[in-house]
């Protein structure tokens, strides 16, 4: 069976609109496989740029507590070089390709959206990390209060202790509060 003329026409113009059709379909769906990609990318990099910066305040509160009597052992926004104090800190993860930048400085209850000066124990804190990957940069801060032994117990005894009595009057002995021991 032999086509006429005016049927291979049109089956040939059927065949060139369902090729552009089908481009366009595998067009569309690259394009979205590309975008996708993409952005699968960039949230990877902004949540390994914050996990990097808790670790670098994970690494300033171990480097604090490691020698809590140390003055100069936290490392502060500015380096303070007359009394010792470091600068900031950068450091790394292990088989990780990126960095973090920690720093301390004074907590003001105040002015709490800004950084105070140089901090020194046992005033407040703002601990801020940030964390690098990829060229994308995640910030964390965490603030740091001190708490006091006595902040917890209405009464507390080194070793051991006991109290009584009845004071002025037989009910005036009243503790209102937790007690503690260390012994």
């Amino acid at each position: 069976m032999t086509m006429n003329r005016r049927n291979r026409g049109a089956a040939l113009v059927t065949t060139l609109a369902m090729s552009v059709v089908a481009a366009a379909l595998v067009s569309a769906t690259t394009l979205m496989l590309v975008s996708n990609i993409a952005r699968a990318d960039a949230e990877r990099d902004a949540a390994m740029a914050l996990n990097l910066a808790e670790a670098g305040i994970n690494y300033e509160i171990r480097w604090i507590s490691q020698d809590t009597t140390d003055v100069t052992r936290p490392h502060q926004k500015v380096a303070v070089g007359a009394d010792g104090m470091p600068g900031p800190y950068t450091g790394t993860m292990a088989n990780i390709d990126g960095t973090f930048t920690v720093y301390v400085t004074t907590y003001s209850a105040a002015t709490p959206e800004t950084e105070g000066g140089t901090w020194t124990a046992p005033d407040d804190l703002l601990m801020t990390s940030v964390g690098t990957y990829n060229g994308v940069s995640r910030a964390v801060r965490a603030r740091g209060i001190r708490k006091s032994l006595f902040d917890e117990y209405a009464l507390y005894t080194d070793k051991e202790g006991t109290f009584g009595g009845a004071g002025a009057a037989a009910t005036s002995t009243m503790i209102i509060g937790d007690l503690g021991s260390n012994g």
